[in-house]
Protein backbone atom coordinates (compact mmCIF):
# COMPACT_ATOMS: atom_id res chain seq x y z
CA UNK A 1 0.00 0.00 0.00
CA UNK A 2 2.50 2.47 1.23
CA UNK A 3 5.10 1.00 -1.59
CA UNK A 4 2.27 2.04 -4.19
CA UNK A 5 1.18 5.66 -2.93
CA UNK A 6 5.21 6.07 -3.16
CA UNK A 7 5.22 5.48 -6.59
CA UNK A 8 2.55 6.82 -7.43
CA UNK A 9 3.83 10.32 -5.84
CA UNK A 10 7.27 9.64 -7.18
CA UNK A 11 5.70 9.59 -10.59
CA UNK A 12 3.60 12.50 -10.24
CA UNK A 13 6.94 14.62 -9.05
CA UNK A 14 8.52 13.27 -12.44
CA UNK A 15 6.11 14.03 -14.48
CA UNK A 16 5.39 18.05 -13.03
CA UNK A 17 8.85 18.50 -12.95
CA UNK A 18 9.46 17.62 -16.77
CA UNK A 19 6.12 19.77 -17.58
CA UNK A 20 7.65 22.09 -15.72
CA UNK A 21 11.26 22.12 -17.61
CA UNK A 22 9.29 21.61 -21.19
CA UNK A 23 7.65 25.30 -20.23
CA UNK A 24 10.47 27.15 -19.25
CA UNK A 25 12.65 25.60 -22.23
CA UNK A 26 9.60 26.55 -24.62
CA UNK A 27 9.23 29.53 -23.11
CA UNK A 28 13.27 30.71 -23.36
CA UNK A 29 13.22 29.30 -26.99
CA UNK A 30 9.86 31.75 -28.03
CA UNK A 31 11.46 34.49 -26.16
CA UNK A 32 14.84 33.92 -27.82
CA UNK A 33 13.12 33.34 -31.63
CA UNK A 34 11.33 37.04 -30.84
CA UNK A 35 14.41 38.53 -29.85
CA UNK A 36 16.11 37.56 -32.95
CA UNK A 37 12.93 38.90 -34.77
CA UNK A 38 13.52 42.25 -33.17
CA UNK A 39 16.74 42.25 -33.99
CA UNK A 40 15.89 41.42 -37.57
CA UNK A 41 13.25 44.21 -37.55
CA UNK A 42 15.87 47.11 -36.76
CA UNK A 43 18.56 45.69 -38.78
CA UNK A 44 15.66 46.22 -41.65
CA UNK A 45 14.96 50.17 -39.92
CA UNK A 46 18.29 50.83 -39.92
Amino acid sequence: MVSTYLFTYLQWVVIHNFLRIRIIYSCYFSIRKLFEVMVDLKVVLI
